[in-house]
């Protein structure tokens, strides 16, 4: 539909007199930053985006809308205050914290992703997902050491939740020490309830240690465990269709990633190996496709990528 340039114009004007009697109207707001869309005049857009955070700061779509524009103009200076402003806006809202620390990471601040992450993590009320992500952070960013570290302080002088002692004893485990870590894991799956909504995960991560010990036989026998009780765990059908597909038994391994699939259909893993298991199968078209949703559920990630590529060199494709 053609724009109307007067009927553009006579809007703008009702908008413009309306934030002259109320600054925070909403649909007048609005308003102003369609027109400024519909002309296709970037200064004029952030003229009004600005204009409406200033005067709505806890509008939401204005925020991100502001952020995608700054994004857009490559404005690393503005991006940083504007991405904790949004913070601040909403400090409990899982987008902004985590686009506050991918700015940090991406701009090479670690001390400001760890401090920020740090004061989510000691805040009051803080639970547990808060302090594990800081876990994992400092795992990523300074070392398994580090990790360990902020683990002893969480655990020490408390009844510690199950999965500070699991990932203390994962780390363990990854730092060579091979026999304490599988011993605290085990410990902790014998210890664990069966009732325990975190007994699952525990037996996979156990399993995930026996494998990469040689105990293939004690690992397929925790996995065979957690599909007992819960046929549908994603995880352990992953683990458990890798093995299938190496010992050449593909049509278990399509069956089982079947299943996943239904929990969790825009898991690239689960697709990379389904494309693995049908082309061992002698399915080729079939892996080329799983192979293809694969690159997109990952958002086109260079692992799946090449791998992919490499799959279709082979075919002349």
């Amino acid at each position: 539909v053609a724009r109307d340039p007067a009927a553009a114009t006579t809007a703008a004007k009702v908008a413009r007199s309306t934030l002259d009697r109320d600054p925070t109207s909403l649909i007048a707001h609005q308003m102003l930053i369609s027109e400024a869309v519909s002309a296709d005049d970037p200064g004029l857009l952030r003229a009004a985006v600005d204009a409406a955070l200033a005067a709505l700061p806890t509008e939401r779509s204005f925020h991100l809308m502001g952020l995608r524009l700054l994004a857009e103009a490559g404005d690393e200076a503005g991006l940083g205050p504007a991405i904790e402003a949004f913070v601040a806006a909403f400090p409990a809202d899982e987008q902004a914290r985590q686009m506050l620390v991918t700015w940090y990471i991406d701009t090479g601040d670690l001390a400001g992703a760890e401090t920020f992450l740090r004061r989510l993590a000691t805040a009051p009320g803080a639970d547990v997902a808060a302090r594990m992500t800081l876990v994992e952070f400092l795992v990523q960013a300074r070392g398994p050491e580090a990790g360990r570290a902020e683990l002893d302080r969480l655990i020490a002088g408390q009844p510690a939740p199950l999965p500070y002692l699991a990932r203390r004893a994962a780390l363990d485990f990854d730092l060579g020490k091979t026999t304490e870590g599988l011993a605290a894991m085990t410990a902790l799956v014998t210890e664990t309830p069966p009732e325990a909504p975190e007994l699952s995960d525990l037996r996979v991560t156990l399993a995930r240690m026996l494998a990469a010990t040689g105990d293939v036989a004690g690992s397929l026998a925790r996995l065979d465990e957690v599909l007992a009780a819960d046929p549908s765990h994603v995880t352990a059908l992953k683990l458990k269709a890798s093995w299938l597909i190496d010992n050449d038994r593909p049509t278990e391994a399509i069956t089982a990633l079947r299943t996943a699939l239904a929990e969790a259909p825009r898991d690239a893993e689960i697709l990379m190996l389904m494309g693995d298991a049908q082309g061992r199968d002698g399915a080729r078209p079939l892996a080329a496709d799983s192979y293809a949703r694969a690159v997109e559920a990952s958002g086109r990630a260079p692992a799946e990528s090449l791998f992919y590529a490499r799959f279709l060199m082979q075919d002349g494709r």
